[in-house]
């Protein structure tokens, strides 16, 4: 079952946000491998994300040996989304192709207000 958190993003701020897997004892998982992906949406239902990042473009990186997945963002992709509240989920993939939820949940992009 993936963990739910609000994610919270500053429009037209950098995003970086870590997230950190570990297993049941607390040990980081290894992510040897793995690549990631995340998408946000207006709504479930939303044909097209509003935000897509993954470890493939870079703007997820992986931390292998610390368990560490990081969601990138620039400054110029947060000032183009709309100030709102979307969902999102973050989905990791082993290197046998077994697909994984790990986060879910909403972002909340606050309004720029210094342009």
């Amino acid at each position: 079952m993936a963990e739910t958190y609000e994610l919270p993003i500053d429009q037209g701020g950098t995003l970086q946000v870590p997230f950190f897997l570990k297993d049941e004892n607390g040990t980081a998982l290894n992510l040897t491998g793995y690549s990631a992906r995340m998408q946000m949406r207006t709504s479930y239902n939303a044909a097209t994300p509003s935000l897509s990042l993954s470890s493939t473009d870079g703007s997820i990186t992986i931390d292998a040996s610390l368990g560490k997945l990081t969601l990138n963002a620039s400054a110029a992709t947060t000032a183009a989304l709309a100030a709102r509240r979307y969902v999102y989920d973050i989905e990791i993939i082993s290197p046998s192709g077994f697909v994984t939820r790990i986060v879910q949940g909403n972002a909340v992009v606050s309004p720029e207000v210094t342009r």
